[in-house]
């Protein structure tokens, strides 16, 4: 039922993935516009679940599609703990860092009953930018999964780039410039410039520029200072 409130939550040109994992995973519905929903609805109706919890698998088949630069939200739903593959917080939030970093992909994790692994679910949200959600019952799973989609659903600016230029005495050691796609109403993106600075004050002139939901293009600039009481020892390196 939940699913199927997921689907007419969706325009007709979003696209929808379904995993379902157990002792394996296995990719029920490839990435598709949803159109009239029929084939999601066809494929949700006929979903069987059994084997253990390979929660790994199931991140691993959906990060796998997720397409660099989109804004791309996964949804794990889980019952229980990690059965098979990796277990560990540390281990699975890694890979929901990664598919979030270099993708921009939000990794929103839910909890289902009262038996399930709190800091797995809570780690993979974590790193995954997203969030960590709880429903005891799963009557109340419909109503949490319409929510979330109709809080990122907006989109309100696309074609994001944002640029980076070290002011004189500062050398960055990274990117200058990301592209970060598109972003949805109530979602963050956030990047780190790794930078060799020599002294307090500007350290960059950053500028954002990105199409807006009217169709407007939008410039942004702004100065980056470093600011505090600082010391020559503090810049030997």
């Amino acid at each position: 039922d939940a699913a199927h409130a997921v689907v007419r939550r969706l325009r007709p040109q979003d696209e929808l993935q379904i995993v379902v994992y157990g002792t394996e995973a296995r990719e029920a519905l490839a990435p598709m516009p949803i159109g009239d929903g029929a084939r999601a609805r066809q494929v949700i109706s006929g979903l069987r679940f059994g084997g253990r919890t390979n929660i790994e698998a199931g991140l691993r088949l959906a990060y796998g599609r997720v397409q660099s630069g989109g804004r791309s939200l996964v949804i794990l739903v889980s019952d229980g703990v990690p059965q098979g593959g990796l277990s560990m917080p540390e281990e699975l939030g890694a890979l929901a860092a990664e598919a979030n970093a270099q993708a921009g992909a939000i990794t929103l994790s839910v909890g289902l009953g009262t038996e399930f692994h709190t800091g797995v679910l809570s780690t993979l949200a974590a790193q995954g930018g997203g969030d960590f959600r709880i429903a005891p019952r799963s009557s109340e799973l419909r109503a949490l999964l319409e929510q979330e989609i109709e809080a990122r659903g907006g989109v309100v600016a696309t074609d994001l780039v944002t640029h980076i230029e070290a002011a004189r005495g500062v050398t960055l050691t990274g990117e200058s410039a990301f592209r970060l796609g598109a972003v949805a109403a109530g979602e963050a993106r956030s990047f780190v410039i790794p930078a060799r600075v020599s002294r307090p004050g500007n350290v960059a002139q950053v500028s954002l520029r990105f199409t807006d939901a009217t169709g407007r293009p939008i410039v942004i600039e702004g100065a980056l200072e470093l600011v505090g009481d600082f010391g020559p020892a503090d810049f030997d390196e």
